[in-house]
């Protein structure tokens, strides 16, 4: 009997890895791709499409509205359907909308675009989060969330400073270039999910009606993330264009690698912690790190002090990002807010 179940334990082992690992990688190249244009669209759409700053800042917008917006409705469409497929898709109308903006369009043109990118970007977060998360041990859960989670909170540190780099060296249409082959790259690590992953799926009863988009147990997780995002958003949206202003426009990608390293250190730990202990002893005291991080950066005056900013906006976002996710699985609460 124990031969027998060998392999069927080792082939398991060995899909859930696969997925895990590929699932990963798409929740890498999708937000990096979203991220890169963040700090810099108001001004891309200003310099390539002759749009005014207020453009600019709905083009910005129009890739937050988009995730947002699709957010409420992706996991009642997804339930029941291939999500190695829904993945696909994303990825692929992220790669197409992007290398669409190399043409000559105009700035309502590109905010569309930006649009169903952030719609795509929603869609492939929600399903390679199931996806990677499922293959995992229930006792495990937080842990390998904070894991998984480290691709896209480190795409969302490297992008932004990526972005900027190549911007001012190389110029916007190399960024959209870059972004267009992290879409790629996207599709052909969905490509590797197994055809048929391990998705542990438990029967919700989602009732009827509102219900079925909205669950009242996690309006105030909801809320929070929602001001967290906030914050962080219009940190991300105008930094370039604050640290120009302000002659630290030097600075910017500095402060994104600062943002990163912390992510990087504090959000594995998170998932260690919200294993052992509740999720509002961790997430409490990230939220005040967060909010001193985005103060210190509005006062900002010098580089080093933006640095200092950006280390504390990393350490208090990294379990931020992390805890509702982390909640989410422990509670079994399945499309909720995500």
């Amino acid at each position: 009997m124990t031969n027998a179940a060998g392999p069927s334990v080792v082939a398991t082992y060995r899909v859930g890895s696969t997925q895990f690992v590929s699932a990963a990688l798409v929740n890498f190249f999708m937000p990096l791709n979203f991220f890169m244009l963040v700090p810099i669209t108001v001004l891309l759409a200003a310099d390539r499409y002759g749009a005014s700053l207020t453009l600019g800042g709905f083009a910005a917008g129009a890739l937050l509205i988009g995730a947002v917006a699709v957010r409420p409705f992706v996991g009642i469409l997804l339930r029941g359907r291939p999500l190695r497929g829904a993945v696909l898709a994303a990825t692929t109308i992220t790669s197409a909308g992007t290398a669409t903006c190399l043409l000559p369009i105009d700035v309502l043109t590109f905010s569309a675009l930006r649009f169903l990118s952030g719609a795509a970007f929603a869609v492939a977060t929600t399903a390679t989060l199931v996806i990677a998360v499922s293959a995992m041990p229930t006792g495990r859960r937080g842990s390998a969330t904070g894991l998984f989670g480290l691709s896209n909170s480190l795409a969302a540190a490297v992008g932004p400073a990526l972005g900027l780099f190549v911007a001012r060296k190389l110029g916007y249409d190399a960024v959209l270039l870059i972004v267009t082959a992290c879409g790629l790259l996207g599709t052909l690590a969905a490509l590797a999910i197994p055809r048929r992953p391990i998705v542990d799926e438990a029967p919700v009863d989602r009732g009827r009606g509102v219900r079925r988009f909205v669950e009242p147990r996690v309006f105030g997780l909801c809320a929070v993330i929602a001001l967290v995002g906030f914050a962080y958003a219009g940190l991300f949206g105008f930094m370039d264009a604050a640290t120009r202003d302000r002659g630290l426009a030097a600075w910017a990608p500095w402060f994104f690698i600062a943002y990163s390293t912390m992510v990087i250190l504090a959000r594995p730990l998170t998932g260690r912690a919200v294993d052992r202990r509740d999720v509002r002893t961790v997430m409490l005291p990230a939220i005040a790190v967060l909010a001193l991080g985005v103060g210190t950066t509005g006062l900002a005056e010098t580089g080093a002090t933006l640095m200092v900013a950006g280390m504390l906006c990393g350490l208090g976002m990294g379990p931020c990002s992390a805890c509702p996710q982390c909640w989410r699985w422990r509670t079994r609460l399945r499309g909720a807010c995500h």
